[in-house]
Protein backbone atom coordinates (compact mmCIF):
# COMPACT_ATOMS: atom_id res chain seq x y z
CA UNK A 1 0.00 0.00 0.00
CA UNK A 2 1.48 3.37 -1.04
CA UNK A 3 1.98 5.58 1.64
CA UNK A 4 -0.37 8.02 3.30
CA UNK A 5 -0.35 11.67 2.66
CA UNK A 6 -0.16 14.01 5.58
CA UNK A 7 -3.12 14.81 7.32
CA UNK A 8 -5.89 17.39 6.10
CA UNK A 9 -5.37 19.91 8.53
CA UNK A 10 -1.44 20.16 7.54
CA UNK A 11 -2.35 20.14 4.11
CA UNK A 12 -4.99 23.24 4.80
CA UNK A 13 -2.07 25.03 6.29
CA UNK A 14 0.43 24.28 3.54
CA UNK A 15 -2.38 25.73 0.67
CA UNK A 16 -2.74 28.39 2.81
CA UNK A 17 1.10 29.48 2.81
CA UNK A 18 1.45 28.45 -0.66
CA UNK A 19 -1.66 30.76 -1.26
CA UNK A 20 0.22 33.86 0.17
CA UNK A 21 3.49 33.01 -1.61
CA UNK A 22 2.56 31.95 -5.28
CA UNK A 23 -0.96 32.11 -6.84
CA UNK A 24 -0.18 31.75 -10.82
CA UNK A 25 -1.06 27.81 -10.68
CA UNK A 26 -3.50 26.81 -12.96
CA UNK A 27 -3.17 23.48 -12.95
CA UNK A 28 -6.39 21.90 -12.45
CA UNK A 29 -6.16 18.10 -11.29
CA UNK A 30 -3.41 19.07 -8.79
CA UNK A 31 -5.01 16.41 -6.57
CA UNK A 32 -3.45 14.00 -8.67
CA UNK A 33 0.00 15.18 -6.74
CA UNK A 34 1.46 14.78 -3.47
CA UNK A 35 0.59 17.23 -0.74
CA UNK A 36 3.20 19.28 0.96
CA UNK A 37 3.85 18.50 4.68
CA UNK A 38 3.41 21.36 7.56
CA UNK A 39 2.75 20.53 11.47
CA UNK A 40 -0.19 20.92 13.03
CA UNK A 41 -1.04 23.90 15.06
CA UNK A 42 -0.76 23.14 18.59
CA UNK A 43 -3.83 23.65 20.37
CA UNK A 44 -5.65 23.82 16.78
CA UNK A 45 -9.69 22.85 17.29
CA UNK A 46 -10.07 19.82 15.39
CA UNK A 47 -12.24 20.38 12.10
CA UNK A 48 -15.58 19.86 12.09
CA UNK A 49 -17.26 17.26 9.90
CA UNK A 50 -20.26 16.95 7.62
CA UNK A 51 -21.15 14.40 5.62
CA UNK A 52 -23.73 14.24 2.88
CA UNK A 53 -25.38 11.20 1.03
CA UNK A 54 -27.74 12.01 -1.18
CA UNK A 55 -29.82 8.75 -2.04
CA UNK A 56 -29.90 7.17 -5.67
CA UNK A 57 -28.37 10.44 -7.37
CA UNK A 58 -26.97 9.48 -11.09
CA UNK A 59 -23.42 11.01 -11.80
CA UNK A 60 -24.43 11.94 -15.10
CA UNK A 61 -27.96 13.64 -13.73
CA UNK A 62 -26.15 16.52 -12.33
CA UNK A 63 -24.97 19.82 -14.10
CA UNK A 64 -21.58 19.60 -12.40
CA UNK A 65 -21.09 16.75 -14.40
CA UNK A 66 -22.58 17.73 -18.15
CA UNK A 67 -26.02 16.97 -17.36
CA UNK A 68 -28.33 19.42 -19.68
CA UNK A 69 -31.05 20.13 -17.36
CA UNK A 70 -30.98 22.46 -14.54
CA UNK A 71 -30.69 19.90 -11.77
CA UNK A 72 -28.07 20.87 -9.36
CA UNK A 73 -27.79 24.71 -9.29
CA UNK A 74 -26.84 25.18 -6.02
CA UNK A 75 -24.80 21.52 -5.66
CA UNK A 76 -23.34 23.29 -9.09
CA UNK A 77 -22.12 26.24 -7.25
CA UNK A 78 -20.73 24.64 -4.07
CA UNK A 79 -18.51 22.39 -6.78
CA UNK A 80 -16.91 25.65 -7.91
CA UNK A 81 -15.58 26.19 -4.90
CA UNK A 82 -14.50 22.69 -3.66
CA UNK A 83 -13.01 19.58 -5.13
CA UNK A 84 -14.67 17.16 -7.70
CA UNK A 85 -13.93 13.56 -8.16
CA UNK A 86 -14.49 13.03 -11.68
CA UNK A 87 -14.51 9.07 -11.44
CA UNK A 88 -15.77 7.98 -7.86
CA UNK A 89 -17.77 4.32 -7.60
CA UNK A 90 -19.54 3.41 -5.05
CA UNK A 91 -19.31 -0.41 -3.14
CA UNK A 92 -22.75 -1.25 -4.11
CA UNK A 93 -26.02 -0.23 -5.89
CA UNK A 94 -27.40 -0.91 -2.67
CA UNK A 95 -28.49 1.44 0.09
CA UNK A 96 -27.69 -0.70 2.77
CA UNK A 97 -24.45 -2.29 1.38
CA UNK A 98 -23.05 1.63 0.29
CA UNK A 99 -23.56 3.30 3.26
CA UNK A 100 -21.86 0.60 5.47
CA UNK A 101 -18.99 0.70 3.14
CA UNK A 102 -19.21 4.45 3.57
CA UNK A 103 -19.60 4.83 7.34
CA UNK A 104 -16.99 2.05 7.80
CA UNK A 105 -13.94 2.42 5.23
CA UNK A 106 -14.75 -1.53 4.24
CA UNK A 107 -15.58 -3.19 1.30
CA UNK A 108 -18.81 -5.26 1.83
CA UNK A 109 -16.53 -8.55 1.95
CA UNK A 110 -14.58 -6.96 4.43
CA UNK A 111 -17.83 -5.56 6.48
CA UNK A 112 -19.74 -8.64 6.21
CA UNK A 113 -23.28 -6.49 5.61
CA UNK A 114 -24.52 -7.86 2.31
CA UNK A 115 -27.65 -9.34 3.53
CA UNK A 116 -30.59 -8.01 4.89
CA UNK A 117 -30.56 -10.18 8.19
CA UNK A 118 -26.55 -8.98 8.94
CA UNK A 119 -25.46 -6.58 11.43
CA UNK A 120 -21.92 -5.21 11.88
CA UNK A 121 -19.93 -7.18 14.06
CA UNK A 122 -19.03 -5.18 17.18
CA UNK A 123 -15.16 -4.92 16.44
CA UNK A 124 -15.50 -2.70 12.97
CA UNK A 125 -15.66 0.68 14.27
CA UNK A 126 -17.89 3.25 12.64
CA UNK A 127 -16.92 6.67 11.55
CA UNK A 128 -19.00 8.10 14.40
CA UNK A 129 -17.55 5.90 16.84
CA UNK A 130 -13.99 6.87 15.99
CA UNK A 131 -14.87 10.38 15.94
CA UNK A 132 -16.90 10.17 19.38
CA UNK A 133 -13.72 8.62 20.91
CA UNK A 134 -11.94 11.85 19.83
CA UNK A 135 -13.89 13.84 21.90
CA UNK A 136 -16.19 15.22 18.76
CA UNK A 137 -20.38 15.47 18.87
CA UNK A 138 -21.63 12.84 16.69
CA UNK A 139 -25.10 13.28 14.94
CA UNK A 140 -26.83 11.66 12.31
CA UNK A 141 -29.94 11.84 10.17
CA UNK A 142 -31.42 9.22 8.03
CA UNK A 143 -34.61 8.76 5.64
CA UNK A 144 -34.30 4.54 5.48
CA UNK A 145 -35.23 1.42 7.06
CA UNK A 146 -31.57 0.20 5.70
CA UNK A 147 -30.04 2.30 7.61
CA UNK A 148 -31.15 1.90 11.56
CA UNK A 149 -29.95 0.61 14.54
CA UNK A 150 -30.12 -2.97 13.67
CA UNK A 151 -27.33 -2.72 11.51
CA UNK A 152 -25.34 -1.13 13.56
CA UNK A 153 -25.67 2.39 11.90
CA UNK A 154 -26.41 4.56 15.18
CA UNK A 155 -23.33 3.06 16.58
CA UNK A 156 -21.13 5.88 17.85
CA UNK A 157 -24.10 8.78 17.54
CA UNK A 158 -25.00 10.86 20.11
CA UNK A 159 -28.11 11.93 18.16
CA UNK A 160 -29.85 9.60 15.76
CA UNK A 161 -32.73 10.32 14.47
CA UNK A 162 -35.16 8.70 10.98
CA UNK A 163 -37.05 11.94 9.11
CA UNK A 164 -39.39 11.40 6.14
CA UNK A 165 -38.61 13.55 3.81
CA UNK A 166 -36.20 16.42 3.34
CA UNK A 167 -38.74 19.11 5.05
CA UNK A 168 -38.89 16.83 9.33
CA UNK A 169 -35.02 16.42 7.76
CA UNK A 170 -34.72 20.36 8.31
CA UNK A 171 -36.68 20.24 11.83
CA UNK A 172 -34.22 17.92 12.74
CA UNK A 173 -31.17 19.74 11.68
CA UNK A 174 -32.38 22.88 13.14
CA UNK A 175 -33.30 21.46 16.58
CA UNK A 176 -29.77 19.38 16.74
CA UNK A 177 -27.20 21.87 15.38
CA UNK A 178 -29.17 24.90 18.18
CA UNK A 179 -28.61 21.95 21.00
CA UNK A 180 -25.26 20.91 20.63
CA UNK A 181 -22.30 21.45 22.54
CA UNK A 182 -20.98 24.21 20.94
CA UNK A 183 -17.36 23.90 23.06
CA UNK A 184 -16.81 20.23 20.80
CA UNK A 185 -16.00 19.57 17.47
CA UNK A 186 -19.15 17.87 15.60
CA UNK A 187 -19.51 15.25 13.13
CA UNK A 188 -23.02 15.32 10.77
CA UNK A 189 -23.93 12.67 8.79
CA UNK A 190 -27.14 13.40 6.42
CA UNK A 191 -28.56 10.93 4.39
CA UNK A 192 -31.44 12.26 2.08
CA UNK A 193 -34.08 10.26 0.46
CA UNK A 194 -35.90 12.22 -1.88
CA UNK A 195 -34.34 11.57 -5.36
CA UNK A 196 -35.47 7.79 -4.45
CA UNK A 197 -38.42 6.23 -6.35
CA UNK A 198 -41.80 6.50 -4.00
CA UNK A 199 -43.50 3.23 -2.75
CA UNK A 200 -45.88 1.34 -5.12
CA UNK A 201 -49.28 2.78 -3.54
CA UNK A 202 -52.46 3.40 -5.30
CA UNK A 203 -52.21 7.68 -6.91
CA UNK A 204 -48.39 6.89 -6.85
CA UNK A 205 -45.91 7.62 -9.79
CA UNK A 206 -42.76 6.20 -10.14
CA UNK A 207 -40.82 9.42 -8.29
CA UNK A 208 -43.05 11.95 -6.68
CA UNK A 209 -41.15 15.41 -6.22
CA UNK A 210 -43.03 17.76 -4.35
CA UNK A 211 -44.75 20.88 -5.98
CA UNK A 212 -43.69 22.49 -7.68
CA UNK A 213 -40.89 20.04 -8.22
CA UNK A 214 -42.95 17.75 -10.17
CA UNK A 215 -43.87 19.85 -13.29
CA UNK A 216 -40.13 21.52 -13.28
CA UNK A 217 -39.11 19.56 -16.21
CA UNK A 218 -42.28 18.25 -17.27
CA UNK A 219 -45.44 20.23 -16.67
CA UNK A 220 -47.61 17.45 -18.58
CA UNK A 221 -45.49 13.83 -16.42
CA UNK A 222 -48.85 13.31 -14.54
CA UNK A 223 -51.13 13.11 -17.30
CA UNK A 224 -48.88 11.01 -19.56
CA UNK A 225 -48.41 8.47 -16.86
CA UNK A 226 -52.03 8.18 -15.95
CA UNK A 227 -52.59 4.49 -15.44
CA UNK A 228 -49.05 3.47 -15.44
CA UNK A 229 -48.37 0.48 -12.98
CA UNK A 230 -45.37 2.06 -11.51
CA UNK A 231 -44.72 -1.65 -9.51
CA UNK A 232 -45.17 -3.14 -12.82
CA UNK A 233 -42.41 -1.07 -14.55
CA UNK A 234 -40.34 -1.11 -11.59
CA UNK A 235 -39.91 -4.81 -12.19
CA UNK A 236 -40.24 -5.10 -16.44
CA UNK A 237 -43.16 -6.62 -16.79
CA UNK A 238 -44.51 -3.25 -17.59
CA UNK A 239 -43.32 -1.14 -21.00
CA UNK A 240 -44.35 2.61 -21.89
CA UNK A 241 -43.85 4.53 -24.66
CA UNK A 242 -40.48 7.28 -25.22
CA UNK A 243 -42.89 10.25 -24.22
CA UNK A 244 -43.92 8.62 -21.05
CA UNK A 245 -40.55 7.17 -20.54
CA UNK A 246 -39.15 10.81 -20.72
CA UNK A 247 -41.95 12.43 -18.34
CA UNK A 248 -40.95 9.74 -15.42
CA UNK A 249 -36.83 10.95 -16.46
CA UNK A 250 -38.52 14.36 -16.00
CA UNK A 251 -40.03 13.35 -12.62
CA UNK A 252 -36.44 11.78 -11.39
CA UNK A 253 -34.70 15.26 -11.99
CA UNK A 254 -37.26 17.02 -10.34
CA UNK A 255 -36.65 14.73 -7.58
CA UNK A 256 -33.07 16.09 -7.76
CA UNK A 257 -33.70 19.72 -8.18
CA UNK A 258 -35.66 19.24 -4.84
CA UNK A 259 -32.87 17.57 -2.74
CA UNK A 260 -30.48 20.22 -3.76
CA UNK A 261 -32.81 23.54 -3.71
CA UNK A 262 -33.20 21.85 0.52
CA UNK A 263 -29.15 21.13 0.99
CA UNK A 264 -28.84 24.68 -0.29
CA UNK A 265 -30.91 25.94 2.11
CA UNK A 266 -29.06 24.81 5.20
CA UNK A 267 -25.78 24.77 3.83
CA UNK A 268 -26.50 28.79 3.13
CA UNK A 269 -27.73 28.81 6.73
CA UNK A 270 -24.43 27.35 8.29
CA UNK A 271 -22.21 29.31 5.73
CA UNK A 272 -23.60 32.72 7.02
CA UNK A 273 -23.05 31.23 10.97
CA UNK A 274 -19.37 30.69 10.04
CA UNK A 275 -20.03 27.18 10.07
CA UNK A 276 -18.00 25.74 7.45
CA UNK A 277 -14.99 27.86 7.91
CA UNK A 278 -14.19 25.67 9.97
CA UNK A 279 -15.14 22.25 8.57
CA UNK A 280 -14.94 19.71 5.64
CA UNK A 281 -17.83 19.15 3.53
CA UNK A 282 -18.35 16.28 1.66
CA UNK A 283 -21.29 15.37 -0.79
CA UNK A 284 -22.22 12.38 -2.82
CA UNK A 285 -24.37 9.32 -3.06
CA UNK A 286 -24.80 5.67 -2.19
CA UNK A 287 -25.38 5.19 -5.94
CA UNK A 288 -26.81 5.76 -9.17
CA UNK A 289 -30.45 4.59 -10.81
CA UNK A 290 -31.30 2.38 -13.79
CA UNK A 291 -34.12 4.18 -15.47
CA UNK A 292 -34.67 1.43 -17.88
CA UNK A 293 -31.30 2.09 -19.52
CA UNK A 294 -30.44 -1.30 -20.41
CA UNK A 295 -33.99 -3.15 -20.94
CA UNK A 296 -33.89 -4.49 -17.41
CA UNK A 297 -37.04 -2.68 -16.69
CA UNK A 298 -36.85 0.94 -14.12
CA UNK A 299 -35.66 -1.20 -11.25
CA UNK A 300 -32.41 -2.62 -9.54
CA UNK A 301 -30.47 0.90 -9.05
CA UNK A 302 -28.44 -0.03 -12.00
CA UNK A 303 -26.81 -2.75 -10.71
CA UNK A 304 -22.89 -3.69 -11.76
CA UNK A 305 -23.18 -0.94 -14.22
CA UNK A 306 -21.68 2.34 -14.78
CA UNK A 307 -24.95 4.37 -13.96
CA UNK A 308 -25.68 2.44 -10.75
CA UNK A 309 -22.37 2.28 -9.14
CA UNK A 310 -20.61 5.72 -10.91
CA UNK A 311 -21.21 8.68 -8.03
CA UNK A 312 -21.02 12.35 -7.55
CA UNK A 313 -18.25 12.74 -5.23
CA UNK A 314 -17.58 16.58 -3.95
CA UNK A 315 -14.81 17.79 -1.15
CA UNK A 316 -14.91 21.05 0.38
CA UNK A 317 -12.45 22.95 2.21
CA UNK A 318 -12.65 25.66 5.05
CA UNK A 319 -11.73 28.93 2.65
CA UNK A 320 -12.67 27.13 -0.23
CA UNK A 321 -9.43 25.93 -0.91
CA UNK A 322 -8.62 23.85 -3.69
CA UNK A 323 -11.66 25.64 -5.76
CA UNK A 324 -12.39 24.47 -8.49
CA UNK A 325 -10.07 21.21 -8.82
CA UNK A 326 -11.26 18.15 -11.05
CA UNK A 327 -9.49 14.97 -9.79
CA UNK A 328 -9.79 12.59 -12.62
CA UNK A 329 -8.05 8.95 -10.83
CA UNK A 330 -11.03 6.84 -9.94
CA UNK A 331 -11.81 6.58 -5.98
CA UNK A 332 -14.37 4.81 -3.85
CA UNK A 333 -16.57 5.18 -1.89
CA UNK A 334 -13.76 3.45 1.12
CA UNK A 335 -11.79 6.48 0.39
CA UNK A 336 -14.08 9.26 2.56
CA UNK A 337 -13.44 7.96 6.14
CA UNK A 338 -9.81 7.81 5.44
CA UNK A 339 -10.18 11.65 4.17
CA UNK A 340 -12.13 12.44 7.32
CA UNK A 341 -9.56 10.41 9.70
CA UNK A 342 -6.85 12.52 8.09
CA UNK A 343 -8.69 15.75 8.31
CA UNK A 344 -9.39 15.48 12.22
CA UNK A 345 -5.36 13.85 13.07
CA UNK A 346 -6.30 10.73 13.40
CA UNK A 347 -3.17 8.07 13.29
CA UNK A 348 -3.65 5.84 10.39
CA UNK A 349 -5.78 2.45 10.27
CA UNK A 350 -3.64 -0.20 8.43
CA UNK A 351 -6.43 -2.28 8.30
CA UNK A 352 -8.99 0.39 5.81
CA UNK A 353 -8.30 -0.10 1.77
CA UNK A 354 -8.40 3.02 1.40
CA UNK A 355 -6.57 6.44 0.90
CA UNK A 356 -7.14 9.80 1.95
CA UNK A 357 -8.86 11.77 -0.88
CA UNK A 358 -6.98 14.60 -0.03
CA UNK A 359 -3.61 13.51 -1.30
CA UNK A 360 -1.77 11.37 -3.91
CA UNK A 361 -2.44 7.97 -2.07
CA UNK A 362 -4.66 6.62 -4.59
CA UNK A 363 -3.18 5.55 -8.24
CA UNK A 364 -4.77 5.41 -11.33
CA UNK A 365 -3.32 2.08 -11.61
CA UNK A 366 -4.57 0.81 -8.42
CA UNK A 367 -8.05 -1.62 -8.59
CA UNK A 368 -11.60 -0.83 -6.71
CA UNK A 369 -13.94 -2.97 -6.43
CA UNK A 370 -18.15 -2.94 -6.34
CA UNK A 371 -19.44 -6.11 -4.75
CA UNK A 372 -22.33 -8.20 -3.03
CA UNK A 373 -20.53 -11.38 -2.32
CA UNK A 374 -23.10 -13.64 -3.08
CA UNK A 375 -24.62 -12.17 -6.68
CA UNK A 376 -21.84 -10.10 -8.67
CA UNK A 377 -18.53 -8.47 -8.51
CA UNK A 378 -17.33 -5.79 -10.61
CA UNK A 379 -13.21 -4.94 -10.53
CA UNK A 380 -11.80 -2.04 -12.18
CA UNK A 381 -8.47 -1.36 -13.19
CA UNK A 382 -8.54 2.35 -15.63
CA UNK A 383 -9.59 2.06 -18.09
CA UNK A 384 -10.75 -2.03 -17.43
CA UNK A 385 -13.50 -3.28 -16.24
CA UNK A 386 -14.72 -6.60 -15.51
CA UNK A 387 -18.59 -8.08 -14.35
CA UNK A 388 -18.16 -11.47 -12.80
CA UNK A 389 -21.38 -12.85 -11.07
CA UNK A 390 -20.26 -14.67 -8.07
CA UNK A 391 -22.71 -17.22 -8.02
CA UNK A 392 -22.63 -20.76 -11.08
CA UNK A 393 -20.58 -23.12 -12.04
CA UNK A 394 -19.08 -21.02 -14.79
CA UNK A 395 -19.97 -17.54 -14.38
CA UNK A 396 -20.39 -15.55 -17.31
CA UNK A 397 -17.61 -12.86 -17.60
CA UNK A 398 -17.86 -9.45 -18.65
CA UNK A 399 -15.30 -6.85 -20.00
CA UNK A 400 -15.66 -3.01 -20.57
CA UNK A 401 -12.84 -0.83 -21.88
CA UNK A 402 -14.48 2.12 -20.07
CA UNK A 403 -12.77 4.84 -22.40
CA UNK A 404 -13.87 3.42 -25.49
CA UNK A 405 -17.13 2.02 -24.17
CA UNK A 406 -18.39 4.80 -21.08
CA UNK A 407 -21.77 3.22 -21.85
CA UNK A 408 -20.82 -0.15 -21.92
CA UNK A 409 -22.77 -1.71 -24.88
CA UNK A 410 -19.78 -3.44 -26.46
CA UNK A 411 -18.26 -5.98 -24.24
CA UNK A 412 -14.89 -7.74 -25.50
CA UNK A 413 -15.62 -11.20 -26.49
CA UNK A 414 -13.33 -14.64 -26.27
CA UNK A 415 -13.52 -14.79 -29.53
CA UNK A 416 -12.18 -11.62 -30.83
CA UNK A 417 -8.23 -11.88 -31.01
CA UNK A 418 -7.54 -8.46 -30.27
CA UNK A 419 -9.86 -8.01 -27.47
CA UNK A 420 -7.64 -9.06 -24.71
CA UNK A 421 -9.76 -10.80 -23.30
CA UNK A 422 -7.70 -13.26 -21.93
CA UNK A 423 -5.13 -10.75 -20.74
CA UNK A 424 -7.75 -8.74 -19.13
CA UNK A 425 -9.61 -11.23 -17.12
CA UNK A 426 -6.29 -12.95 -16.07
CA UNK A 427 -4.77 -9.99 -14.78
CA UNK A 428 -7.69 -8.82 -12.96
CA UNK A 429 -8.80 -11.69 -11.21
CA UNK A 430 -5.54 -12.79 -10.47
CA UNK A 431 -4.69 -9.52 -8.81
CA UNK A 432 -8.09 -9.30 -7.11
CA UNK A 433 -7.44 -12.86 -5.56
CA UNK A 434 -4.16 -11.30 -4.32
CA UNK A 435 -5.11 -7.95 -2.89
CA UNK A 436 -8.09 -9.14 -1.03
CA UNK A 437 -6.08 -11.77 0.46
CA UNK A 438 -4.42 -9.45 2.56
CA UNK A 439 -7.40 -7.53 3.53
CA UNK A 440 -8.41 -7.27 7.10
CA UNK A 441 -12.09 -9.17 8.04
CA UNK A 442 -12.92 -9.30 11.19
CA UNK A 443 -12.39 -12.64 13.64
CA UNK A 444 -16.23 -12.82 14.31
CA UNK A 445 -18.70 -13.68 12.27
CA UNK A 446 -21.99 -10.86 11.16
CA UNK A 447 -24.40 -10.67 14.36
CA UNK A 448 -27.63 -11.49 13.25
CA UNK A 449 -29.36 -8.00 13.20
CA UNK A 450 -32.71 -9.59 14.28
CA UNK A 451 -36.22 -9.96 12.94
CA UNK A 452 -37.41 -7.03 10.50
CA UNK A 453 -40.59 -5.85 11.70
CA UNK A 454 -43.19 -6.76 9.69
CA UNK A 455 -44.23 -2.42 8.84
CA UNK A 456 -40.36 -2.29 8.33
CA UNK A 457 -40.73 -5.04 5.56
CA UNK A 458 -43.95 -3.59 4.27
CA UNK A 459 -42.25 -0.45 3.51
CA UNK A 460 -39.65 -2.14 2.12
CA UNK A 461 -41.24 -3.87 -0.38
CA UNK A 462 -43.50 -1.25 -1.27
CA UNK A 463 -40.11 0.58 -2.50
CA UNK A 464 -38.57 -2.84 -4.74
CA UNK A 465 -37.00 -3.92 -1.59
CA UNK A 466 -36.83 -7.80 -0.30
CA UNK A 467 -37.36 -9.20 -3.82
CA UNK A 468 -34.22 -10.51 -5.14
CA UNK A 469 -32.49 -7.96 -7.30
CA UNK A 470 -33.87 -5.11 -6.94
CA UNK A 471 -32.28 -3.46 -4.71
Amino acid sequence: MAARAPTLVALLVALLALACSDTSSTDADRGDQPAAAAARPAGERPLDVILVSIDTLRRDHVGFHGYERNTTPFLDQLAEKSIVFENAYTTFSWTLVAHMSLLTGLYPSQHGVWKEDASLPPSVPTLAERLQARGYHTMGFHDSQWLGPRYGFDRGFDVYERHSGAAMAGLHLERAMAKRPKTQPFFMFLHLMDVHNAPFEPGNLLYEPPEPFDTLFDPDARAKLEGVDSEALWHGSETVTPEQHEAIVALYDGGIRYADTKLGEWIELWWKAGLLDHAVLVVTSDHGECLDQRDRGYGGHGFAFQEGLRVPLIVHLPGDLRAGERVSRPVSLVDVLPTVLEGVGSPVDPRLPGYSLMGAGRQREDMLYAEQPDRMEALYLWPWKVLRPTVGKDPQLRVFHLENDPDEQRPLTRDDVDSQFARVTAELLQRAATERGSWYVPDEPNPDAGPMSEEDAAALRALGYLGGRDN
